[in-house]
């Protein structure tokens, strides 16, 4: 029973990803794992799945945790000038990423308490191309507490990275 659910699985998603990648090209070929047939079962037929995916997939991607720097000041550029961990409910806490800067990419920071509640969302649209800086702020007036916390800054819906830092 477990190997029928297993290859329905299989072919679920395999429908699933096809519809939401039509038009791509170079299909790829995908099997069930041998490992998951009884004995005796005759393996299902390939399912050809888009090679590159379409809007509302699912993007791999790698998020560093040293990307996002939090302090209390900045420098001219956006950078943050020196990074620290801790602050007090009276600091307004920056957030800089460095982007890789598309002209009319969009960039998101989100706030998030320790209870998964996000505090304060924002999103610019950059005006320059490069690799850039951008920065992002969070006080009191956007509903700082005490407790932890940790911001996200995204390019294009992909994350570039996470900081962690806590409100005393």
């Amino acid at each position: 029973m477990t190997s029928i659910r297993v290859l329905a699985l299989c072919a679920a998603m395999a429908l699933v990803l096809s519809a939401c990648n039509e038009g791509a090209e170079e299909p790829v070929d995908v099997k069930a794992p041998a490992s998951t047939m009884a004995e005796g079962q005759k393996a299902p037929e390939t399912v050809k799945l888009p090679a590159e995916p379409g809007p509302g997939s699912l993007v791999a991607a790698e998020v560093s945790d040293k990307a996002v720097t939090v302090g209390t000041s900045l420098a001219n550029d956006q950078a943050v000038k020196s990074t620290q961990a801790q602050f007090t409910t009276s600091d307004t806490v920056y957030a800089s990423a460095s982007v890789r800067g598309k002209p009319g990419a969009s960039v998101a920071v989100y706030w998030t308490y320790q209870d998964g509640t996000t505090h304060k969302e924002e999103t610019r649209v950059l005006k320059s191309g490069g690799t850039q800086p951008v920065a992002f702020s969070f006080a009191h007036g956007d509903g700082m507490i005490p407790g932890k916390y940790n911001v996200q800054i995204d390019e294009d819906m992909v994350p570039v990275g996470i900081a962690d830092f806590v409100v005393k």
